[in-house]
């Protein structure tokens, strides 16, 4: 119980440290079989998978030493599928313009291609 709210306070500092850097949180606790995503943030031209950790302390080792090669692998599985899950929301529009005597005429074709 206190690790869940450990990790709670942890996403909590990341997501207000990374928003005052402008980046915008798309979503948290990204849930799939395979594995969670902490936060999902964009930022320019980038979509962000970040995982977070906190610890009290360095006894134990860093924080980033938590995030085990087998972590990894599961981030990125998790990355994977909401990518294609995003993919569904995408589509190739074309607005078709032709322009006579000074009037336009405007033609949109969704999904085009």
């Amino acid at each position: 119980m206190e690790s869940r709210k450990n990790g709670k306070i942890g996403e909590y500092v990341a997501e207000k440290f990374l928003a005052s850097r402008g980046y915008e949180i798309l979503e948290r606790n990204y849930k799939k079989k395979v594995g969670e995503i902490d936060l999902i943030a964009k930022y320019e031209d980038y979509i962000i998978f970040i995982e977070v950790k906190l610890r009290s302390g360095t006894t134990h080792g860093l924080p980033i030493e938590y995030v085990t090669k087998k972590k990894q692998e599961k981030i990125i599985r998790t990355a994977h599928i909401y990518l294609e899950e995003q993919e569904k929301n995408v589509r190739f529009d074309v607005i078709a313009i032709i322009k006579e005597d000074n009037k336009y005429h405007v033609e949109h074709v969704q999904n085009a291609f």
